[in-house]
């Protein structure tokens, strides 16, 4: 008797339970929070972190190690990202978005990005400062990106939202300004993204005493890491304003030119130490893009020879200008003439798309015909790598359609090419090879 009670009493207790739990449901993900970024302060004394559950507003969160006081601030709900593809990479993942944490570098604010609450449908993306002895905080709307410099006191750089309708669009898709921000930093330059002529106003900050300086018509900026040196891109209704400018954060000072007038600006670089700065324009002739250097010592920059080039090679406004990390070379963007000209007029791309009746394939093709298609817009924008050597003032194209790729090593003597074309009809049934080369990039001599 005893024993069939027990047994009946345990059976009650295992149904109880069973019964007060029940299976996961999709929406109880949407409750999951993520932490990202963790950024640490200078001095070791705040951390700071973006806590954001799958759906839904997260917060900004900053935790004084030392005496453990925690501090939260909204910060809106990060946008799902887009269902479309990257036309430079078809196969990529979409981007996970984030928003941006960055300390001042005598460690009394921080800054950070936000996005609109998921209520807000029309909201945009903005900027929080916060300051880190009293807590309080100050908010920006309209925010599409920020920069702040590692050293060199209480500043901020924000660009606004463009001043086009269409470009200031409340829901924010794909990579942001600061996304690729942060990829170019990581690529070894210290500019924001290029290729947009969206044109809006770029505001000098003083965390200190919150007085504001505002540069208007700036499609690209860079902030100098030391905080001495904000340099940024103009493109105006009125061309004979545009130019690449030069400010010293703290002096009231006109924006010094160090190239001005009609024509498109774009890419400004620094290098590693930042004592150098290189961009692109077509200032010359509107059509054809040169490259400018310039010395952080000089009063203008000094545009750089194009003789060098493969023949039917351009210098282009697309790919990403550098420096080797010791800042003797300079490593440029090119593309096909043809390539480049089909590029910068969408209209005339798409219409010749139009036209396309039926596909061909042959068995002879290095792709079958759906990669070809997914390939196809890469190769439209496909950019190779030059290289400028600036002591001897030589340019000397390094890939080009016959080696597509060739990566420099940290000082740009040398570089390693790969050239994939015999192999790529073996992608289907086999695997990835390709030719490897040392390429001498003063001689051009591969091997």
């Amino acid at each position: 008797m005893v024993r069939t009670i027990l047994a009946s009493l345990l059976v009650l207790t295992l149904h109880a339970q069973t019964a007060a739990k029940r299976p996961l449901r999709h929406t109880d993900y949407d409750s999951w929070k993520t932490i990202a970024p963790q950024v640490l302060s200078r001095d070791g004394h705040y951390l700071a972190y973006g806590l954001f559950p799958q759906d839904g507003d997260g917060e900004l969160v900053i935790l004084n190690l030392a005496s453990g006081a925690e501090k939260r601030y909204a910060a809106g709900a990060i946008p799902l990202a887009p269902d479309t593809a990257d036309a430079e990479n078809p196969e990529a993942p979409p981007p996970v978005r984030s928003i941006r944490i960055a300390f001042s570098s005598d460690n009394k604010h921080i800054v950070a990005t936000t996005f609109p609450s998921k209520q807000d449908k029309k909201g945009k993306t903005g900027l929080l400062i916060v300051d880190l002895a009293s807590g309080a905080e100050s908010r920006v709307d309209d925010v599409a990106s920020m920069q702040v410099p590692d050293n060199g006191g209480p500043w901020v750089a924000y660009r606004k939202g463009p001043k086009t309708a269409a470009a200031s669009s409340a829901a924010p898709s794909g990579k942001d300004e600061n996304d690729e921000e942060e990829d170019q930093r990581r690529a070894g330059g210290a500019a924001v993204p290029g290729g947009r002529q969206d044109a809006a106003d770029l505001i000098l900050r003083n965390l200190d005493t919150a007085a504001e300086r505002t540069f208007e018509d700036v499609v690209e900026y860079a902030f100098a890491k030391d905080g001495k040196a904000l340099m940024f891109a103009v493109a105006a209704k009125n061309e004979d304003s545009n130019g690449v400018f030069h400010v010293v954060p703290g002096n009231d000072a006109a924006p010094m030119a160090l190239l001005a007038g009609k024509g498109k600006y774009t890419r400004p670089t620094f290098d590693r130490l930042e004592k150098q700065l290189v961009f692109l324009s077509n200032h010359a002739d509107g059509k054809q893009f040169k490259a400018y250097w310039w010395d952080r010592q000089a009063s203008a920059a000094t545009e750089l020879p194009a003789d060098g080039l493969a023949a039917g090679y351009v210098l282009a406004d697309r790919g990403q200008a550098s420096f080797s990390f010791d800042g003797t070379r300079i490593f440029l963007p090119t593309m096909t003439a043809a390539n480049l000209a089909r590029a910068s007029s969408p209209a005339a791309a798409a219409s010749t798309d139009d036209k396309v009746l039926a596909d061909l394939w042959h068995w002879k093709d290095d792709y079958i015909q759906p990669m070809q298609k997914v390939r196809a817009a890469q190769e439209r924008i496909r950019t190779y790598r030059a290289v400028y050597h600036i002591a001897e003032r030589k340019l000397v194209q390094l890939a080009d359609g016959t080696m597509p790729t060739a990566t420099p090593s940290d000082n740009g003597r040398l570089a390693i090419g790969s050239d994939d074309r015999k192999y790529r009809s073996m992608v289907d049934y086999d695997g990835t090879y390709a030719d490897l080369y040392l390429v001498d990039t003063f001689t051009q001599q591969r091997t």
